[in-house]
């Protein structure tokens, strides 16, 4: 299915790209997930990459306990780590003979029509030039009334703003279930989504505590801003190595399937806010 897409925005969470125990990026599965990137950008596809992984990449320096809690110490956390992912993301895509930038938004960048304007003509723009941009919130200076709050929603709007037609979620988990699969085995898997209704928020909220900070909630509203926008999105692993092509050779994971009619380029914006101003009287 992804064969037949143009534009596709990959989201990797934290847990896929970070190593738990060591708290250093997982050089081995970066490598292979960017040898997937580049099969597909050597078949022409525009790429944008959503990554997750600065917080905890930086936390061990400002602090030897796993959790930090105050705002300022995630910001110095975030400067140390974020250039380091970079770094990482940037020798991973070179190695298949692909050029990166970098792009850290934060929800006003989105939120401000001339700004999310701005940010739409600088991707594309990397595009034409065969650069794959690797995004993420700017944590360094976001606070806590200004955040996004979690890189699946951030996804989500970077797939609305370049138009992309794909979103691949990589996560800890491969897909929407009914119940918690790790608190029950024999938990029902969805594997498509063709409308999001009360009944899949309410397997999202059973859900929750299984899948890392942004949890399964967050991947449906991102999902709801993907298919509004007539965007396919696909919750996947990833755990294993080389996601993209699993996905390809039909691994299992959720597929959300948009309606035939996306809305018009301002309607999206408008209806992706996720801070709209102004009062109703």
């Amino acid at each position: 299915m992804i064969n037949e897409f143009k534009k596709i925005v990959i989201k990797i969470g934290s847990s896929s790209i970070i190593d738990e125990k060591t708290g250093k990026v997982k050089i081995k599965w970066l490598n292979s997930l960017c040898k997937d990137i580049a099969m597909l950008a050597n078949e022409n596809k525009k790429i944008a990459i959503v990554s997750s992984g600065a917080i905890a990449l930086g936390k061990k320096t400002i602090s030897k306990n796993k959790i930090i809690s105050r705002l300022e110490d995630k910001q110095a956390a975030a400067a140390i780590g974020q250039i380091e992912l970079a770094n990482c993301w940037q020798q991973a895509l070179k190695k298949n003979k692909i050029s990166s930038a970098q792009l850290l938004l934060t929800l006003e960048d989105s939120e401000v029509r001339r700004r999310y304007l701005n940010v739409r003509k600088t991707i594309s723009s990397l595009h034409r030039n065969k650069v794959i941009p690797i995004i993420n919130e700017n944590d360094t200076v976001a606070t806590e009334e200004i955040r996004y709050g979690d890189n699946d929603r951030l996804a989500a709007r970077i797939a609305q703003i370049s138009s992309a037609d794909c979103l691949i979620l990589l996560s800890n988990i491969d897909g929407l279930y009914k119940n918690d699969p790790s608190k029950n085995r024999n938990a029902k898997f969805i594997p498509k989504v063709e409308k999001i209704n009360k009944k899949i928020e309410a397997m999202a909220s059973n859900t929750v505590s299984a899948y890392g900070s942004g949890g399964m909630v967050t991947k449906i509203s991102a999902a709801k801003t993907a298919m509004s926008s007539g965007c396919h999105m696909v919750i996947s692993s990833g755990k294993i190595k080389n996601p993209i092509k699993a996905i390809i050779n039909g691994s299992k994971c959720t597929w959300f399937i948009p309606s035939r009619n996306p809305l018009t380029a301002r309607k999206q914006w408008i209806v992706g806010s996720m801070q709209p101003p102004g009062n109703i009287i």
